[in-house]
């Protein structure tokens, strides 16, 4: 238990250095940066979930720009769908996995590049367990412009096919348009 403990926290120390690594090449975190409250605001209430209050966070003055997350929880029987918006070093981080382009198709797991709604994005699901994450960069060329703003789904219990279509409630152009 201990080596894979410790390949874990050595691969994770790795990640993070190859991601500080890009953020000192370019440090400001680019683009506007919103007041959480506002961000809120497009965390809507969905039809048929119960929802929590939105939980928001705004750094201002770090080494790496300003930082702003919000955060809601919603529940439908045993589902669970925590939606965050959040731009700087854990957006770039969360998106990095899907940079590559790489997919993944077998038993236990699917990982793929599609687009929901003319935004690209990036779905990670573990079939068996039945949960998963869907990210999409709130940048409007992608090709072009580093990810520095997320729209993120963590989900259980349910298909990511059915947290592609509860996605569908929130404006993304708009959260797009903040973050420019």
């Amino acid at each position: 238990m201990g080596r894979i403990f410790g390949f874990a926290l050595s691969s994770f120390f790795v990640l993070l250095l190859l991601t500080l690594k890009g953020f000192a090449e370019n440090p400001q975190v680019k683009g506007n940066v919103p007041e959480p409250a506002k961000l809120c605001e497009f965390l809507v209430d969905v039809d048929g979930y119960s929802a929590g209050e939105c939980d928001k966070m705004k750094a201002v003055g770090t080494p790496i720009g300003n930082l702003v997350k919000a955060e809601r929880e919603y529940r439908q029987g045993d589902e669970t769908i925590s939606v965050i918006v959040l731009n700087g070093i854990m957006a770039k981080s969360s998106w990095a996995p899907f940079a590559s382009n790489m997919e993944v198709d077998d038993d236990n797991n699917y990982v793929k590049i599609t687009s929901i709604n003319g935004y690209r994005c990036g779905i990670n699901y573990e079939k068996k367990e039945k949960r998963g994450s869907i990210v999409i960069p709130l940048t409007d060329d992608i090709k072009n412009h580093p990810v520095s703003a997320i729209f993120a789904v963590n989900f259980e219990n349910m298909s990511y096919k059915k947290a592609i279509d509860f996605i569908e409630n929130f404006d993304l152009k708009s959260l797009v348009d903040l973050f420019q």
